[in-house]
């Protein structure tokens, strides 16, 4: 197909969906950040996404609140379990 076309029939999509501003490339950033948010590595998000440098990599990390929570939960696991075992010990 030829790219103008392409453009064409991307820009008629977006038109029809009521979306303003709204790139070919951001389908990109918006599965890359799933990807992130869904635990996934630094590392493998520069896979994923061919990146030289993990700079440009950094862009699709940023945490969300969901993320904090997540992070907060694992740690309270990590203490209850270390607790557990100390009271077992003792008796």
């Amino acid at each position: 197909m030829p790219r103008r076309s392409l453009q064409d029939t991307w820009n008629n999509a977006v038109i029809a969906a009521g979306l303003e501003n709204f790139h070919a490339h951001d389908i990109r950033h918006i599965g890359l950040s799933l990807v992130a948010e869904d635990g996934a590595s630094e590392r493998v998000v520069q896979e994923r996404a061919g990146h030289a440098s993990a700079t440009s990599t950094r862009r699709y990390l940023h945490s969300n609140e969901r993320m904090h929570v997540d992070a907060v939960e694992k740690v309270d696991a990590l203490v209850s379990k270390l607790q557990q075992g100390k009271k077992r010990k003792k008796a």
